[in-house]
Parts: C-alpha cells; structure tokens; sequence
C-alpha cells in the first residue's frame, strides 16, 4: 500500500476528548493509508453459518427511453465472520446512537417499515400482560 504524507497536523498540545491533553505530532511520523475509499446508498446481506456477506451499492443516474430512471451500482462486497459481523454491528449502534443524540433521530423508509410492523406486536404484548 502506497503511503502519502498527513497536511498540517497540530504540533502544539491541545486538549482531547475527555479533558486529556494529546501529544504533540511529529509530522515527519504520521502518514495516511492511501487505501480505496466507497459510498453506499443501499445495503444487500448475505448470511450463512460461517460467514456474512455485505454489498454496499449506490443509485446512479440511467436515461431509460426518454424518461429518468435510476439503477444501483454495486460499491464494495465485505465478507466477514459472524463474530467480526457482530462485532460491527455493536459499533455502529454505538456510534448511531451518539449521533443521533447530537443532530436527531435519524428515519428511514426502512426504519418507518420496520416501526409500523413492530407496533402491532408490542400492542399485542401490551394487552398479553394486562
């Protein structure tokens, strides 16, 4: 993997997350990953009992006879194990959690579907324990 130098990083100490001071930066020590980088609009899943599989697509302008149309181009495949799956799935929660206590909650069309099918079954467990 190529490696390219990091621009500008603080050399003086400034105050981190937590109240901690971090470390001054040697910027002559610090390089980024020149890695691929994708974007993903639309989640398909794959599952077995050894492994997950994640294909991250995204929507791509198509002209389909003189009207707009859109398709979906596939981004990245992830495979992964269960335990590594699962392990993502913790950390996104996380940090969803976290955003969407700074900037809202965060909707949808997937998450309203998902809300309107689970409303009848907590209704059902509601009238189950009265």
């Amino acid at each position: 993997m190529a490696r390219r130098k990091m621009g500008d990083i603080p050399e003086k100490e400034s105050p981190a997350p937590g109240g901690q001071t971090e470390a001054k930066v040697d910027q002559n020590e610090v390089s980024l990953l020149d890695v691929p980088e994708f974007f993903g609009d639309k989640v398909a899943l794959i599952t077995d009992s050894t492994s997950f599989t994640v294909f991250l697509s995204r929507q791509v302008p198509v002209l389909v006879r003189s009207q707009n149309a859109g398709t979906s181009r596939p981004a990245v495949t992830l495979h992964m194990s269960p335990q590594t799956a699962k392990d993502l799935a913790l950390l996104l929660i996380d940090q969803i959690d976290q955003h969407e206590r700074e900037w809202g909650q965060i909707e949808t069309a997937f998450t309203r579907r998902r809300t309107q099918a689970e409303a009848p079954k907590k209704a059902r467990r509601k009238t189950e324990t009265n």
